[in-house]
């Protein structure tokens, strides 16, 4: 029997990579990224998952995992983990230093305590919600995973959930990931142009730097490699922010409508910068 066996979660199992899991599952659902609102079917990265991120699922069968965590580790009248240590690994720590207890995280939702946890790859997203007080449970799957769906779609269909299972009419309106992907595909050209604008106004500056210090034509020089310099450091820094790393690749995948338009104008940056040095240099000869 294997590890999910006491479950009953007989198309459940446990990959321990990307290539693993779409070799084993048969019926495994085609995922997708999404780029300026509209989802395009891609294979998953290959990639080391191993433990929680390597396990694949059905709805159904999850539905028997919460099933059992809704009732204090009871499933079909049999106890598989005991009362305490199951509400142990929804507790955070004391202190209130952080939300995360041991593998859930103990969360309000307008008001609605949860518990819940979620997994990301690059063309999936799962969420596990918990309502304690309610006794119900529900798990999200997705096909697709992109900042915009994480910060928008994800959130309001959780809320949504949580809402109608709480007895509350669900929140209507706000912003769509199709809308904002137009917006962000007017955002992407405006850049492209103004991108293109600085290249072929070169003489225009050229002219203008003529009567200006050194100091100030070195910098209006370096000035159109800021972009390159900010591309270069995003995955730091929304590493900090995050708390995880990911690569240029997966960032690419998830966020295309901030990388596109960042590597466009990087690059237009980067031919503006050295014809602004060649002047710059021939000006004063060094």
């Amino acid at each position: 029997m294997s590890h999910f066996g006491p479950l009953e979660m007989a198309d459940t199992f446990g990959a321990l990579t990307s290539d693993e899991a779409t070799a084993r599952a048969e019926r495994l659902a085609q995922g997708h990224v999404v780029a300026y609102g509209q989802p395009l079917p891609v294979a998953e990265l290959s990639g080391f998952l191993g433990g929680s991120g390597g396990v694949v699922s059905t709805a159904a069968d999850m539905a028997h995992y919460l099933a059992m965590q809704a009732g204090g580790g009871q499933y079909k009248g049999r106890a598989l983990v005991t009362r305490e240590h199951l509400a142990l690994t929804h507790t955070p720590p004391a202190g209130g230093l952080s939300q995360y207890g041991m593998g859930w995280f103990a969360l309000e939702e307008h008001g609605t305590p949860t518990i819940q946890h979620n997994g990301i790859l690059s063309t999936a997203y799962a969420e596990a919600v918990l309502l304690p007080e309610r006794g119900y449970g529900f798990v999200l799957l997705y096909d697709e995973y992109s900042l915009a769906s994480a910060a928008l779609a994800f959130p309001a269909l959780k809320a949504g959930m949580i809402a109608l299972l709480d007895g509350q009419p669900p929140r209507e309106g706000g912003l769509t990931v199709p809308v904002l992907g137009g917006i962000f595909a007017v955002l992407t050209l405006v850049s492209a142009g103004l991108a293109l604008r600085s290249l072929v106004r070169l003489p225009v500056w050229a002219t203008r730097a003529e009567g200006r210090p050194r100091w100030r034509q070195w910098l209006g020089a370096l000035g159109p490699l800021t972009p390159a310099l900010l591309l270069l450091a995003l995955p730091r820094l929304l590493a900090t922010g995050s708390d995880r790393y990911f690569g240029f690749v997966m960032l690419a995948r998830a966020m295309p409508e901030i990388i596109i338009p960042l590597a466009l104008v990087s690059a237009t940056g980067a031919i503006t910068a050295v014809l602004r040095l060649r002047f710059v240099v021939r000006r004063h000869g060094s």
